[in-house]
């Protein structure tokens, strides 16, 4: 069937209709507003007085207090939503706070930086178990750096809180990929040429399928041209929807969801990451 032939047929009507809703869909649930308060953090086991020693051995102060252990724990706040969370969003009675076990101690807390001053945020309070924040607004990408020092075990905190308007809970992203700052260590020494195959084999590994909706594209549109580079392809046996001059909507069809897919996956993996103002 030629492009006339199936342009009258009512085929492309069909086809660009279906690719229309998908269309519709994903720019509705792309520009849909939510409230996302969401965490990441990387933490340091800074000084642990009980590994292969004991109490007797060694005393370790903080500000003239004897500890075991001191633990650097970071974290980064930030609204990965596109609807503001303001201060008034905050349960009174489920407030924003992060917890220690019982028996540890917070020794210090500070805001290392935060997105912008205009957001306010900070700490409201902070006692030897706990650590409450506010804020007076988070736009989109808002949010703050928050370094602890305590002496609990590495992962033993808990972050509560309940924003209105927000389903689920305050959710934690898992340990930063981002370099935080209070932990970023040189990279240690490799020969040049292995860097460079690192690198491209990590881009071919990390990019290789977004070669895949455009490859298709071309046999859409142009398959003369995929013919021509790769006569196989234009064989009856492999694929006799592929013809010059004839143009294959089922590829393009597979082609438009997989762009629209893979923009929705790098769409995601952005707002995953915390704000690069927070990070580095």
């Amino acid at each position: 069937m030629d492009v006339s032939a199936f342009a009258t047929s009512g085929g492309l009507g069909n086809a660009l209709g279906a690719v229309g809703i998908c269309f519709a869909f994903f720019f509705y649930f792309r520009g849909k507003k939510k409230k996302n308060l969401v965490f990441s953090n990387k933490e340091q086991v800074v000084i642990d007085a009980g590994i292969g020693v004991t109490r007797d051995e060694i005393s370790v102060l903080f500000r003239n207090v004897p500890i075991e252990r001191l633990t650097r724990s970071v974290f980064v706040f930030w609204n990965s939503g596109r609807d503001t969370i303001r201060a008034a969003d905050i349960a009174s009675a489920d407030q924003v706070l992060i917890e220690l076990p019982v028996g540890s101690q917070i020794l210090q807390a500070n805001i290392e930086r935060s997105s912008r001053s205009a957001v306010g945020f900070r700490i409201l309070t902070e006692n030897n178990r706990f650590v409450r924040l506010a804020f007076d607004f988070l736009d989109f990408k808002d949010g703050a750096n928050l370094s602890i020092l305590h002496t609990a075990p590495s992962g033993s905190w808990k972050v509560r809180g309940c924003i209105l308007g927000m389903s689920g809970e305050i959710k934690n992203w898992g340990p930063s990929t981002e370099d935080l700052e209070a932990f970023r260590t040189p990279e240690p020494e490799i020969k040049t040429w292995r860097r460079v195959a690192r690198t491209i084999v990590v881009a071919l590994v990390k990019y290789f399928l977004l070669l895949v909706p455009f490859f298709l594209l071309t046999g859409a549109l142009a398959p003369a041209s995929l013919v021509f580079l790769f006569p196989i392809l234009g064989q009856p046996d492999t694929s006799a929807m592929l013809i010059p001059g004839q143009v294959n909507w089922f590829w393009f069809i597979f082609a438009v969801l997989g762009l629209i897919l893979e923009y929705g996956y790098l769409v995601w993996n952005v707002l995953q990451k915390p704000p690069r103002s927070l990070t580095q």
